[in-house]
């Protein structure tokens, strides 16, 4: 009979690594597995989300009695088992786990107990072809080497970027440009930097390149990337991420949206308004807000037959060549993140039109004022304009009157 038994030695320096790669196991994935590639000097363990998979290189030990092969385990199994390492993980000492087979078995087990001596196993699976193609790709496909150094400064760079969609440099022609609010943004490189590599990225394939970068030993990072995937390499650790949207990226001519209107506004006002029409039922319901811009004031307002709320905004500075009503989606309003975009007291608002005549609301913070960080649409509301300054005069004579009943009041008492 065919027996044997052998530990899998998993040393600290890829402990990292391995907790990494199982976080990224959730219950549903598409491909859920993680999967054991052996070789004739090395061991891979490949895993992950589906659109995100990442691989684990350890060297392979002499006396491994296991043939060349491949082959996958339940992935929330292996992460159950991982996870219940994690004393040994905290105190960096290596964890074993065992590859046992024989005849009687339909393929190997790989088994271990948990920090609570609770034992595990899972029996081996074909191999997932997602995971065989991505090893396939990985060892295949044309790659750019960089300086780990230079990678750092590129996601510095990228950090100050942030928010974006798409970041992207150019080594051909030394550029960076990145997307935001469906914009396309040229910026300034610090001086005498020079890149190095053809490089497109989303926040979340940059964040994960730049944990790599900081944590590797390796001088240089191996980049893969086309319109469909980014993968990155240190020799030791692979990561990949989807770049689905950089296909829409490529296609997408610049909007060229120019400001029609610009206003500083006082950001506790604006923000506590909106925040208050969401909590009076029959303006959520209705689901709208108004914008009422002139040469010299602001009004944000919304209101039904049942029920309105008008604000005439502080403003510092309003820009626009004529009075504008517009219509807005209050609930689209309601998610634009406008706490902590800036440390001012006021933030820019702009309306904004492109080409196609399309209109949106334009939000600023103070470290980037020309590109707008987030929008919403906007559309005209021409035929509201009447019913809006009635209310308008109905909240100014009612101020008028507070302010006369004061003249004859014991405020000053």
């Amino acid at each position: 009979m065919k027996f044997f038994m052998h530990p899998i030695n998993f040393q600290p320096e890829i402990h990292a690594q391995l907790t990494e790669l199982v976080s990224g196991i959730k219950k549903g994935n598409k491909h859920p597995f993680v999967t054991f590639n052996i070789t004739e000097d090395a061991l891979y363990i490949i895993g992950g989300e589906t659109e995100s998979l990442m691989m684990v290189k350890q060297t392979r030990e002499q006396d491994c009695p296991l043939e060349k092969g491949m082959f996958s385990y339940s992935a929330t199994a292996f992460a159950n088992l991982w996870h219940g390492q994690q004393t040994l993980i905290n105190e960096k000492k290596t964890i074993s786990l065992q590859f046992r087979h024989d005849d009687q078995q339909d393929g190997v087990l790989l088994e271990g107990r948990t920090e609570m001596n609770s034992f595990r196993y899972a029996l081996a699976q074909p191999a997932c072809d997602h995971h065989l193609t991505f090893f396939n790709k990985v060892f295949t496909s044309p790659n750019e080497t960089i300086d780990t150094k230079h990678v750092r400064e590129i996601c510095g760079v990228a950090g100050e970027c942030a928010p974006f969609s798409i970041f992207e440099v150019s080594k051909d022609n030394n550029t960076v440009q990145f997307e935001r609010d469906n914009d396309i943004i040229p910026i300034e490189l610090p001086e005498g930097m020079k890149i190095g590599v053809n490089l497109a990225i989303t926040p979340e394939a940059k964040r994960s390149l730049e944990v790599l970068a900081q944590n590797t030993k390796n001088k240089t990072i191996s980049i893969y990337t086309d319109d469909d995937q980014v993968i990155f390499s240190d020799g030791q650790t692979v990561k990949s991420h989807d770049l689905g949207s950089l296909r829409a990226y490529r296609e997408k001519q610049r909007q060229n949206f120019e400001a029609i209107a610009k206003m500083i506004v006082n950001i506790f006002e604006f923000k506590s308004e909106r925040d208050n029409f969401q909590k009076i039922e029959e303006i959520k319901k209705a689901n709208q807000a108004l914008l009422y811009i002139t040469q010299d004031s602001m009004y944000f307002a919304s209101f039904t037959p049942q029920a309105g709320a008008l604000m005439k905004l502080t403003t510092s500075s309003i820009t626009t060549s004529q009075e504008q009503l517009y219509s807005v989606n209050l609930n689209a309003l309601a998610k634009i993140k406008i706490k902590n975009i800036t440390t001012a007291k006021q933030f820019k608002m702009t309306v904004l039109r492109n080409t196609q005549g399309e209109l949106k609301l334009g939000f600023h913070n103070d470290r980037d004022k020309e590109y707008s960080y987030d929008s919403v649409p906007l559309e005209h509301a021409q035929s509201l304009l009447p019913e809006l300054k009635h209310i308008i005069e109905t909240s100014e004579l009612d101020s008028n009157a507070n302010e006369q009943n004061d003249l004859f009041g014991y405020d000053d008492v």
